[in-house]
């Protein structure tokens, strides 16, 4: 009983190690000692023992603590724009590699030349803070959305980026959540054919167009501007046909009758 509660008491310990280095960003400078206390904590909970050698270190841990790898001098500015750019949740994207650089610094290592240049792309991007869209890409980001299930799973399963794209200007519409603009790029560009009507409408305010209405072809006027339908999943119009106004998505109007 005693030596369960001993290994309890480890666990938890060694659980609050693990979270000071993700905290303190020491998972890749100290990444090593990180492996052991996750292998040990592994190992205590499946009830098996330590050596004693590994008991030794992680005994050490838990008493002693972690101290915090520091940068040497001559890294210490780029290391310091790194450490606060892996606070930036909009950056979150760039983590991973930027917390490689940044354990290569911490080492007192360099980063070549094509490393530092990815290095600096990354943290200009982090710098210049979540972007913004303009009210007329967030009015696209609307257009967009409302016609995003006019593609089916299957298309949008080999096509990932617009995918995640639509995904993410969703996302932004319902809760602001900011994401990176060439996502937004790609989604427009995908489906710049399916709403670049809004700007160049086929039909002006009181046109002439057919529609089909009961098998038949009939005569409509086209009473507003163009928009967008989630309903339809298309660019519409309202149409009076028959002493009714309705509805009418792009590719059911016709400018001549059909036979």
């Amino acid at each position: 009983m005693a030596r369960e509660k001993k290994n309890d008491m480890r666990i938890r310990v060694l659980q609050e190690r693990i979270g000071w280095m993700v905290d303190n960003h020491q998972v890749k400078v100290q990444q090593k000692t990180f492996n052991f206390i996750n292998d040990c904590v592994y190992r205590l909970r499946k009830g098996k023992g330590l050596t004693p050698g590994q008991r030794r270190w992680a005994d050490s841990i838990i008493e002693e603590g972690l101290q915090k790898v520091e940068c040497p001098a001559k890294n210490r500015k780029l290391f310091n724009r790194i450490e606060a750019a892996l606070k930036m949740v909009h950056a979150s994207h760039n983590h991973n590699i930027l917390g490689e650089f940044g354990a290569k610094l911490a080492r007192g290592w360099d980063l070549s030349e094509k490393q530092l240049s990815w290095c600096e792309a990354m943290l200009a991007e982090a710098e210049a803070g979540p972007w913004v869209p303009t009210e007329e890409e967030v009015e696209t980001m609307r257009h967009l959305n409302n016609v995003r299930f006019s593609r089916n799973t299957y298309w949008y399963g080999g096509s990932p980026r617009v995918a995640e794209g639509m995904a993410r200007i969703s996302e932004f519409l319902e809760e602001g959540t900011p994401f990176r603009k060439y996502l937004f790029d790609a989604a427009a560009k995908s489906f710049n054919n399916r709403i670049k009507e809004i700007n160049t409408p086929r039909f002006q305010i009181g046109d002439k167009c057919f529609t089909r209405k009961n098998q038949e072809w009939k005569m409509g006027f086209v009473m507003s501007a163009p928009y967008t339908c989630k309903q339809l999943r298309s660019v519409c119009y309202d149409v009076l046909v028959d002493g009714m106004t309705e509805k009418k998505g792009t590719d059911s109007l016709k400018k001549q009758r059909r036979s």
